[in-house]
């Protein structure tokens, strides 16, 4: 399962921009989600994405990445959100 969420989390990192955010008050930040990654907190480090996801146009494949792994890990609350947010990107 580590594997499964790890390859998912790395692939939802990658589709990253690499410019900064745009929002400035950011305080997730590319570093703490592969140190989390590294130490494998996956909760931790999607939460990472999912900040740095809400800085920017992220696409459906995004957020689909982040809801498989919330669903994996059993967290409701964060795959709802993960769900409305692919709602969003649907409706754009």
């Amino acid at each position: 399962m580590s594997y499964t969420l790890r390859a998912m989390l790395r692939e939802a990192g990658s589709m990253l921009p690499t410019a900064a955010p745009a929002v400035a008050e950011n305080v997730c930040t590319k570093t703490a989600f592969v140190e989390f990654l590294e130490y494998n907190e996956f909760e931790l480090a999607m939460e990472q994405l999912e900040g740095l996801g809400e800085s920017y146009k992220m696409p459906v494949r995004f957020w689909s990445l982040l809801l498989a792994c919330a669903k994996i890990m059993e967290l409701q609350t964060s795959a709802a959100y993960y769900e409305r947010q692919i709602a969003a990107c649907r409706n754009s």
